[in-house]
């Protein structure tokens, strides 16, 4: 079973992502930049921009950025990845909440 996961990319990236959540929760924004970043890098081709796997782990990483008041580049993940992500954002709560948060300490 682990050897499955361990060689599938979305799985792989989904840890990431969790793990990236885990330090957001933690108050390691820097921590979860790079999970995060991680993360999207594991998807690769398997999932494309503006997907909602993407959009989820994208909104997350512009979140965890301007956490780690690296705002320019918080930017441009919070405007396109955050609203495809609010579609859906029901399933992660917290997760919604802080991009809510992190869009409107940008303005956006």
């Amino acid at each position: 079973m682990m050897e499955s996961i361990a060689a599938d990319p979305v799985s792989r990236s989904t840890i990431a992502y969790w793990r990236g959540i885990l330090e957001l929760t933690r108050g390691n924004p820097s921590e979860a930049v790079a999970r995060m970043s991680s993360a999207l890098e594991m998807l690769g081709p398997e999932v494309e921009p503006g997907r909602t796997g993407w959009a989820q782990i994208d909104c997350g990483l512009g979140t965890a950025l301007a956490r780690a008041e690296r705002t320019e580049e918080a930017r441009s993940h919070l405007e396109q990845a955050c609203p495809i992500f609010d579609r859906y954002s029901f399933e992660q709560p917290q997760l919604h909440q802080w991009s809510v948060d992190a869009r409107s300490q940008l303005g956006i």
